[in-house]
């Protein structure tokens, strides 16, 4: 170093310096690349506990519709095309001539379409039953976010510092839901009690009016009875009563009769006395 420095000096010129090359441990050190998400589990785009009860059930039903329906329509098709033939092979053995010579007739090329059965119409709508009950229950489990639980537990992997935040907000939503839910059973078992009370008042009630309704009904009948035989008695006096007035009649009749042979009878002996007194 002294040899190089006095040479520098001597040639009027300062010769450069080489920096020392920096030790290992002084390099910058690379930033640590973050940790990945955890990746979800394999069933996250089907959260089968999500899925309603009765959704295999629709699915079921919806296999064996279109199924039906298939095999409805093969049939059809098949026996569409059967026809035209079976119809040509009648009438070219049956249409002749007069002289015996065959006709020649034009049989259809085309089947036409018949039309939908009572029962295909019927599994047609089971089908549009089903696959809208499955377009209903279906979204929320096909869903690509993960389940409420998962996300918590995601987001508790991923940020341990704040992972006290979301499971106390968890766990006053789950007691909210809890205090709610017993509520709800509170109130049912009071409305499921206050309607077997109300049963009973109606069993209490019925057993008591069904004697008196009972008596009401007999003491109907017998009047009714009573009735019909006032009303024949009532004709029957309505009877005798013209009767009476036939005889009333009668009698004045033969009343006046009697008066007028009297009144005859009367002026027959005054004539005669007067006859008598002038001879």
């Amino acid at each position: 170093m002294r040899q190089s420095g006095s040479l520098g000096r001597a040639g009027g010129t300062v010769a450069p310096v080489r920096a020392a090359p920096a030790a290992p441990s002084e390099r910058p050190r690379r930033p640590e690349p973050r940790p990945l998400p955890p990746s979800p589990p394999p069933l996250a785009l089907l959260d089968l506990p999500s899925i309603h009860p009765t959704a295999l059930l629709d699915a079921a039903c919806a296999v064996c519709c279109v199924c039906i329906l298939a095999s409805s329509a093969a049939r059809r098709t098949a026996q569409a095309q059967a026809a035209p033939l079976v119809s040509s092979q009648h009438s070219a053995a049956q249409a002749t001539f007069a002289d015996g010579s065959p006709t020649q007739l034009i049989a259809p090329t085309t089947p036409m379409s018949q039309p939908l059965g009572g029962s295909d119409a019927v599994v047609a709508c089971v089908l549009m039953a089903a696959v809208s009950n499955l377009a209903y229950k279906l979204p929320a489990a096909w869903s690509l976010e993960p389940p409420p639980l998962q996300r918590l537990s995601s987001s508790a992997r991923s940020a341990p510092g704040s992972s006290a935040a979301p499971t106390t907000e968890a766990a006053s939503r789950l007691a909210r839901l809890e205090a709610l839910t017993d509520k709800q059973l509170s109130e049912f078992a009071v409305a499921v009690r206050q309607i077997d009370k109300l049963q009973v008042r109606t069993r209490l009630t019925s057993g008591d009016l069904r004697r008196p309704i009972a008596q009401l009904q007999h003491s109907s009948a017998d009047q009714a009875a009573l009735l019909t035989r006032l009303a024949g008695e009532t004709e029957a006096l309505r009877g005798q009563l013209r009767d009476t007035q036939a005889l009333l009649g009668a009698l004045q009749g033969l009343t006046a009769k009697q008066f007028q042979v009297t009144v005859d009878a009367i002026k027959q002996l005054r004539a005669q006395k007067a006859a008598q007194g002038s001879t």
